[in-house]
This record gives C-alpha cells, structure tokens and sequence, in this order.
C-alpha cells in the first residue's frame, strides 16, 4: 500500500517554484532556514490572532471591523478523490481567519496584497472551507508593510473556476513532488519524522 501525502501549499508552493530541498525539508520536518522576515512574520500573525481572539474584531491596524463568528487557524482537510490512483492525497490547510463568507488572510512585509491575490492559497483555503461545510464566497488579504507603516488590503472573488484552477493545480505539482518521493523511496527514509499534528 502506498503512503498518503499530506500536502499543504506551502510544501506545494515550495516545490512548484523549483526549490524542491526546501519543499522536501519542510515535508519531513527538517529545520529550514528562518529568516528576519519569516520572524517578523510570525510575531504579526501572533499579534494579530491574539487580538482576534480577545476582541472579536480585525486587528486595529486593519480597521478594527467587528468579525461575526471568527474561527482562528482552524485545520481544514480534504482528501483529493482519485479513481486511478486511489486515496495518495489529503490536502491540508488552515487560513488565518474563517468568518463566513469570507476566508482572511494577514499578509507583511514588502509584497502587497494584490500579488497573493494571484497565488492559488486562497484559492485552496476557500475550497477547503467549503468542502469542511463552511458557506464561502471570498477572500479578504490583508497586508501590512512594516518597513514603510503601510496598508494595504485585496479581495478575491471564490468563483467555481477560481477553485477549481487552485485544486488542479495542487493535484498536479503534488503528484509531480509524490512520484518523486516514491522513486526515491522518501517515505520509507524519513516518513518517520512525520506527525499527525503537522501542518505542512
């Protein structure tokens, strides 16, 4: 029996981009670099998630909006329906935010939120949501650039199309980083470093 792939798009992203070591190292659990901007990263998305929790609202920086029934790094999965291949893929995420409709997503550093705007995360975020019973129809990115105090914030419109050209494109880069994983005989190597818990 083949081993299944969790796959989360930071892993899928990763590899997609041609950094296959840093997909594979992150898949396993090895350590990977973290750089100041990762750091900065994840202090703002503490900050943030903390302020949610206790507020109920977006954090100030956004606006303060009051949230509805916020749902904080909630884990979604959903396993990719296979006839060929059978059951190889469960595609796992949690978005910052789940606040029907809308998925939120906190973005900083110099990239704004136009360009996430056309990644594929919210596209898999939205199709997670919805498969796990949430009634989602968009995205809301928020993004802070801390170098310059600015804001900036983009909404992406869940259509059908929009998610379905995410899920095929996690199905194909996931197959392609799967195949080689089995070739290599990855699992059996270093599958032992996986658990349950992780979300990459």
């Amino acid at each position: 029996m083949q081993p299944r792939f969790d796959a989360s798009y930071s892993v899928l992203k990763s590899w997609a981009e041609g950094r296959k070591d840093d997909a594979l190292k992150m898949y396993f659990k090895f350590d990977t670099l973290v750089t100041p901007a990762m750091q900065a990263g994840i202090r703002f998305h503490s900050e943030w998630e903390k302020e949610i929790r206790t507020t109920n609202r977006l954090p100030v920086i956004f606006g303060a909006r009051p949230l509805i029934k916020p749902m904080v790094e909630k884990m979604m999965v959903w396993d990719y329906p296979d006839r060929i291949n059978g059951s190889w893929l469960r595609l796992k995420g949690k978005s910052d935010v789940t606040d029907e409709p809308a998925i939120i997503e906190f973005k900083s550093g110099l990239t704004e939120s136009s360009e996430y705007a056309n990644h594929h995360q919210v596209g898999i975020y939205g199709f997670l949501a919805i498969a796990n019973g949430r009634r989602i129809n968009k995205a809301e990115i928020y993004h802070y650039n801390q170098h310059d105090n600015k804001v900036d914030m983009s909404i992406v419109w869940l259509t059908n199309d929009r998610l379905r050209q995410a899920i095929d494109w996690a199905r194909e880069v996931a197959w392609d980083m799967y195949s080689e994983m089995i070739g290599q005989k990855l699992f059996e190597k270093y599958g032992h470093r996986r658990t349950s818990g992780n979300t990459h």
